[in-house]
C-alpha cells in the first residue's frame, strides 16, 4: 500500500484572503501618502525659492548691481535677471499643483545688501501654504509654513 506524504501549503482561498486584506490596508494608507509628498513637494519648492532669494542677494552685493528677482503668477514662473537687461539669469517653472502669489512681481535686490520688503506664497492643492518674507534691511528671507 503507498501512501501519500501530505505537504502542509496554503490553499487558494487563504492566499486570496491575504492578497484582499493587503489591497485594502494600501488603499486605506495611499491617500495619507499622497498628502505626505505634496507637503514635502511644496517644502522643496520653497527652499529652492529661499535659495535662489540668497544667491541673488549675494550676487547684487558682489557684482555692485541691482538684482531682480520676476515673478509671473499665471504661467506659474519666476526667474533672475540683472538690472538694465533682459536675459534672464536663472529661470525655473513650479511643478504642476503648486501656485504662486506675490505682494508683488518684481523684488529687488541692492548692492547695499538691502532686498524689498514682501511676502511671497506658495500654496498646493491640499490649501497648505509656505510664506516667504524678505526681511528688507537685514537682507534676508524669513519661511514660515501654514
Amino acid at each position: 500500500m503507498i501512501t501519500m506524504k501530505r505537504t502542509a501549503a496554503f490553499t487558494f482561498i487563504e492566499l486570496l484572503l491575504v492578497v484582499i486584506i493587503a489591497g485594502a490596508l494600501i488603499g486605506i494608507a495611499l491617500p495619507k501618502f499622497s498628502g505626505f509628498s505634496d507637503k514635502l513637494q511644496l517644502n522643496s519648492c520653497g527652499q529652492e525659492f529661499v535659495a535662489l532669494m540668497n544667491f541673488l542677494i549675494q550676487r547684487s552685493v558682489i557684482e555692485e548691481k541691482v538684482m531682480y528677482l520676476a515673478i509671473d503668477p499665471a504661467r506659474n514662473e519666476y526667474w533672475a535677471r540683472r538690472t538694465g537687461e533682459t536675459a534672464r539669469l536663472k529661470s525655473f517653472t513650479l511643478p504642476q499643483g503648486i501656485r504662486i502669489e506675490a505682494e508683488q512681481n518684481e523684488i529687488g535686490f541692492y548692492p547695499d545688501g538691502t532686498v524689498d520688503k514682501t511676502t511671497v506664497t506658495l500654496s498646493n492643492r491640499q490649501h497648505q501654504k509656505v510664506n516667504l518674507t524678505t526681511i528688507g534691511v537685514y537682507s534676508g528671507v524669513k519661511a514660515s509654513a501654514e
